[in-house]
């Protein structure tokens, strides 16, 4: 067996644990959506494609563990029971809404190598508050982190475009931004605690109510003469 195909074991709901032989190289879309009951799965090194939707809506899972060098769009969206997730060091992409809706979610950690986090990828989790980027990070898309209620972010330089709404309701009061960050998207940060703000040199573009409502008594944007 190479590949699990879609929808192999959609809405197998007695299913509660799933090891994945070293033969397979990935696991289609919907392959386990809805699998109420699965606890825990063991994904090998071999997997390197997680599908569109692959463990959606299995809301009781707990644990994951593997090495996979693409997470697919929604494809942990609805674990409402996972309370952490380690991303690969082999992983270039977080797909759109990967994490959306996982209420449990307080920690993830995104290793160098990841280069994009998709659109709402880690929308609406609401016990996420703390995340640090990698410097290999480019691009965080729309909303990636709307409804986390952030308390802490590590920024790292590389970083050159934030989506918009990425981190509405940030409960930071500082906040330095990289300096390669060359794009900030809409509403980007509306709607939080920020006090103190730092932009570089590289910025290209602020989008409308990047910074609406928030609490601004100090910015700096740093530019080139």
């Amino acid at each position: 067996v190479t590949t699990i195909k879609t929808c192999a074991f959609i809405k197998c709901a007695a299913i509660e644990s799933v090891t994945i032989p070293s033969s397979v190289t990935s696991i289609g879309a919907e392959a386990f959506l809805d699998c109420t009951s699965l606890t825990s799965i063991t994904i090998p090194d071999s997997v390197t494609t997680i599908g569109y939707n692959a463990f959606k809506d299995c809301t009781a899972l707990e644990q994951i563990s593997g090495r996979f060098t693409t997470i697919g769009d929604y494809a942990f969206s609805g674990c409402t029971a996972l309370e952490g997730f380690i991303i690969s060091p082999k992983t270039t992409a977080i797909g759109e809404k990967a994490f959306y809706d996982n209420a449990a979610l307080f920690y993830v950690i995104i290793p160098e190598g990841v280069e994009s986090i998709g659109n709402s990828a880690f929308n609406y989790c609401d016990s996420l508050t703390v995340v640090e980027f990698p410097t290999s990070l480019k691009k965080i898309g729309d909303n990636a982190f709307d409804g986390c209620y952030l308390d802490y972010v590590g920024w790292a330089e590389g970083l050159e475009e934030i989506g918009a709404n990425a981190f509405a309701r940030l409960a930071i009061r500082d906040v330095r931004l990289p300096s390669t960050v060359k794009t900030i998207g809409e509403a980007a940060f509306k709607n939080g605690t920020i006090t103190n703000l730092y932009i570089g040199n590289a910025i290209e573009s602020i989008g409308p109510e990047a910074f609406a409502n928030n609490f601004l008594d100090r910015v700096e944007i740093r530019v080139n003469r």
